[in-house]
């Protein structure tokens, strides 16, 4: 058995993942800048990267309703969101 990439997950399990992958990204991203205040650089990338990747889901979702093909979209946000 192989592990799906990103894009198979959220083919898969309807886009959850590329909330989480955005959510990820901004908390490492400023515990990483704040390593002092890690419990607020914590908070402060999940209270951003939940906005930012629900936001991001919603448009992806609109797109994908309107028949449009998004899996380029999915695969330039793995590129620009993978730490």
């Amino acid at each position: 058995m192989r592990t799906l990439d990103l894009s198979e997950t959220c083919a898969v399990s309807g886009g959850g993942a590329i909330q989480d992958m955005i959510t990820d990204y901004y908390i490492n991203s400023f515990c990483s800048m704040f390593p002092g205040n890690a419990e607020k650089a914590t908070a402060l990338g999940i209270s951003m990267g939940s906005s930012i990747g629900a936001n991001t889901e919603a448009q992806l979702n609109k797109l994908s309703s309107a028949g449009l093909n998004v899996s380029g979209l999915i695969s330039a946000l793995e590129k620009k969101y993978h730490y």
